[in-house]
């Protein structure tokens, strides 16, 4: 059964700027009604539009070869996160350029305020990150200047490289029934089954083209096949008088198809068209796979479609295009971007575009259908087309102008860009190379990319910190209410609240430091009463006014001033006294034994006891006395030369440096007279004695006996030497030892 030709109804409301609704549904038949309806919508537009006063031209506001300062500012960033001079073209009309896209994007103006206003200065770092998550970006632009048209993709940032995905439902609306037509330069490329050899079988199966091979452009389309009884119906309407032709050529069957059309020179130009079944497998190289394959005829033209668009748009190790066409090609994309695709395109977001099986003018192909033209695409539209309209999927404008020379002041090509021309790194470009100034331009300027990278930043809309989750927070400043990460402004930048603040404090609409660690090296965090916190040195000298500690180099403010904290803020000599109930204060640290003092760095000997320097060690008194440091008692210094016998209360007060019983005693056998040892006997004071008595002799200690050995209270043998005449001496393990024959 035939698609009519009215397949789709546009609803239009709206003051001064119209914005539209495309609903679709099929019909079998035209009634009265329908009719009647598509002509009163048809005349709504056109004269909302104008038939030959309709243009896509640059802005008006960007005729007079200037720019605003955010423009400027604008294209300075773009030449930070597109780096490649190569891509660059014209800086000078990438500006018209950009200042146009952004006044016809109904978002431009907020994308425009984040990227130029110093308070939102966080929104470059963000697009100069490596890697951002997916997010699904969705608004309109003015096309022709006048209507706002739906925009949606998908876009993320990895390992430095932007990722697009254009989300495209695509039919292919067969008005001659069962029938495709390719164009001719396409058609050069496919070949019929006669054209090929096969080879192996199943999936391992081959193609090769014969040596003969001719393409079903030489083949198929050299003649034309009417179908029965309509072979008379295009009789002399051949040639330039192709134009009497229906577009569609509904009479022709198979072969070649041909229309013309009128130029502004009032001259027709003929174009010629190759048409073959709908199920009539062709066999050429696979612009997806880029394999030599058996494939259908609607399949290439999706397939082609797909591969023109990302080769143009895709820019090596900067950003890469995916075309998504729903039903069609999902199984070949990478299945993490397939996960990304799942997680966040849905139904509503595709683009409906429909490739018409007949002629379309060459200047109405468009990047969606509408109510004036249900198909956009002829299946027979050129690759350059194809570059064009996808780059409004994009959300960018055109840059030309249409209908009377008046309008022409904005054309891209218009003489007053000719200084513009030149050349970007090792690239030539012309203006009108631009390739929304013309659909066949072949360089690729990165400013398109930008514009469409930027929208990133407006993220996704909140309305309380709530809907941001954790770490973040909704940002309303400007009117724009966006989810920002938590912690992102530095002291002194601008904040509505704490949150926002790397410190956490947000006073009087600047982040402020909250302590001493939000300030940068060498500063405190100050605190006034009644005044925003801030930053200020933290070098202030003794005896400096103050408020608080950090202020002050020594780290203590005391009583308005800055005071020694230790003995390393003094000067050399002196120490850090702290007096209860006054401010600490440096003095001199060489006060003698016995003078008064509160602490110990203020003696000599930096020691204070009982309020009155005393000697620490030995080396803190005169010669010949030892520092005493009795229990209960301050440190004093006394004589170290008393004998044995004499009373004393320490070690040190003796000469033997031995004190027990308060009495000198002997320590050592050094200590007694010649011919006497120092006996230490349990439980009382060591004393000196003889140490020459004889075997059998009683005995405290060894020392007493000539033998100088003492067992079990009486000298005995130690060795053989210790025994008279020839006797040994014997020593038993359990007794003492004696000596025998």
């Amino acid at each position: 059964m035939k698609r009519s030709l009215w397949s789709l109804i546009t609803i239009c409301t709206g003051l001064g700027i119209m914005a539209c609704n495309p609903i679709t549904f099929k019909v079998y038949k035209i009634k009265k009604s329908e009719r009647l309806m598509r002509m009163l919508s048809l005349v709504f537009l056109l004269v909302i539009f104008g038939v030959n006063e309709a243009s896509a031209n640059l802005c008006d506001t960007v005729k007079d070869l200037s720019t605003i300062q955010e423009t400027k500012d604008e294209i300075e960033f773009y030449k930070e996160l597109f780096p490649n001079a190569d891509y660059h073209g014209s800086h000078l009309y990438n500006g018209f350029v950009l200042e146009c896209n952004r006044r016809r994007d109904n978002k431009g103006d907020e994308v425009r305020k984040m990227l130029t206003n110093k308070d939102w200065a966080e929104m470059k770092s963000i697009l100069k990150e490596s890697d951002l998550s997916p997010y699904l970006f969705s608004a309109k632009y003015k096309f022709f200047g006048i209507a706002w048209f739906q925009m949606s993709y998908l876009i993320w940032k990895e390992g430095g490289v932007w990722k697009m995905v254009l989300p495209y439902d695509p039919i292919i609306n067969d008005e001659v029934e069962n029938r495709i037509d390719f164009d001719m330069t396409h058609a050069g490329n496919l070949y019929d089954k006669d054209q090929v050899d096969e080879g192996g079988s199943g999936s391992s199966k081959t193609y090769t083209l014969k040596s003969t091979a001719q393409p079903i452009s030489v083949t198929k389309c050299a003649t034309t096949t009417f179908f029965a009884g309509k072979e008379k119906k295009y009789d002399g309407q051949h040639g330039v008088d192709a134009h009497k032709r229906d577009p569609a050529n509904k009479h022709i069957s198979l072969g070649k198809i041909q229309y013309s059309y009128k130029n502004s020179s009032g001259n027709y130009w003929v174009m010629d068209g190759c048409r073959v079944k709908k199920d009539e497998h062709l066999y050429g190289t696979n612009p997806a796979t880029g394999s030599f394959e058996k494939i259908l005829p609607a399949d290439w033209i999706l397939n082609n479609f797909e591969k023109v668009a990302e080769d143009y748009w895709s820019i090596p190790d900067n950003f890469d295009l995916y075309v998504l066409l729903k039903g069609h090609n999902e199984g070949r994309l990478d299945p993490a971007v397939k996960t990304k695709i799942n997680n966040h395109i849905k139904k509503g977001d595709y683009l409906t575009i429909r490739f018409g099986t007949k002629f379309l003018p060459g200047a109405n192909q468009m990047y969606k259908a509408n109510a004036w033209q249900p198909n956009n695409f002829s299946t027979m539209t050129d690759d350059g087309t194809y570059i064009h309209e996808v780059g409004h999927a994009f959300g960018l404008d055109d840059e030309y102008a249409q209908g009377s020379s008046s309008k022409n002041k904005d054309h891209c090509s218009h003489s007053q860009f000719d200084q513009f021309d030149g050349i970007s790194g090792s690239t030539p470009y012309t203006i009108d190379n631009y390739t929304m100034c013309n659909g066949y331009g072949k360089q690729t300027n990165t400013i398109y990319h930008y514009i469409a990278v930027t929208r990133y930043i407006l993220g996704e809309t909140c309305k309380e910190d709530s809907d941001c989750g954790g770490g973040r927070y909704c940002n309303n400043r400007m009117g724009l209410n966006r989810c920002l990460a938590d912690g992102t402004k530095d002291v002194n930048q601008s904040c509505i609240k704490d949150r926002e603040c790397t410190s956490g404090k947000c006073e009087k609409d600047r982040c402020v430091c909250k302590s001493d660690g939000d300030c940068p090296n060498g500063q405190a965090c100050y605190t006034p009463i009644g005044k925003a916190n801030y930053c200020a040195s933290t070098n202030k000298a003794l005896g400096a006014s103050c408020t608080k500690d950090s202020q002050c180099a020594s780290d203590k403010c005391q009583q308005d001033q800055c005071v020694c904290k230790g003995d390393g803020d003094c000067p050399n000599g002196q120490a850090c006294y702290t007096p209860i109930g006054k401010a600490n204060y440096c003095a001199s640290t060489s006060k003698a034994l016995g003078a008064s003092c509160t602490k110990d760095s203020q003696c000599a000997s930096d020691k204070c006891e009982q309020d009155k320097c005393v000697c620490k060690s030995n080396g803190d008194c005169p010669n010949g006395q030892t520092c005493y440091t009795p229990v209960g008692k301050a440190n004093y210094c006394a004589s170290t030369s008393k004998a044995l016998g004499v009373s004393c209360t320490k070690d040190s007060q003796c000469a033997s440096d031995k004190c027990e019983q308060d009495k000198c005693v002997c320590k050592s056998n050094g200590d007694c007279p010649n011919g006497q040892s120092c006996y230490t006997p349990v439980g009382k004071a060591n004393y000196c004695a003889s140490t020459s008595k004889a075997l059998g002799a009683s005995c405290s200690q060894n020392s007493q006996c000539a033998s100088d050995k003492c067992e079990q209270g009486e000298c005995v043998c130690q060795s053989d030497n210790d025994c008279p005449g020839s006797q040994k001496c014997k020593t038993p393990v359990t007794k003492k030892n004696y000596c025998t024959k």
